[in-house]
């Protein structure tokens, strides 16, 4: 294991303690996709994988009872929020329900674009 998983794995499991949720390093594989699904609501998929000699985890987090969000991990242990799902817009108005449908559709394009969406 690498100092950059050992530390992915940390902050990984540090976010979701509270959940019980552990992040099996042995099961990674660089570039492929896998899944944790919890009993507790949480669906997680997530990929490690390396870009310019760095290591991070890409990580697609839905729960029943908030917004889906993309999220990155890397090897020195920061966190960047790459998107979220906007949850509601304004009720009739019509320029909002469009800005929040033309949001999600992109966010949901770009986690597809991540493999991490069928």
């Amino acid at each position: 294991m690498t100092p950059g998983l050992e530390k992915i794995k940390q902050v990984f499991e540090q976010k979701y303690a509270t959940f019980g949720i552990t992040l099996e390093i042995e099961n990674l594989r660089l570039g492929e996709v896998g899944e944790i699904d919890e009993d507790n609501g949480f669906f997680i998929t997530y990929k490690y994988d390396i870009e310019d000699g760095e290591e991070y985890l890409d990580l697609f987090v839905s729960h029943r009872m908030t917004n889906d969000t993309l999220r990155r991990i890397y090897g020195d242990g920061r966190e960047e929020l790459l998107g979220c799902v906007m949850e509601f817009y304004v009720a009739k108005n019509e320029e909002s329900k469009q800005a929040y449908y033309a949001h999600n559709r992109q966010f949901y394009d770009l986690v597809k674009s991540k493999g991490l969406s069928q």
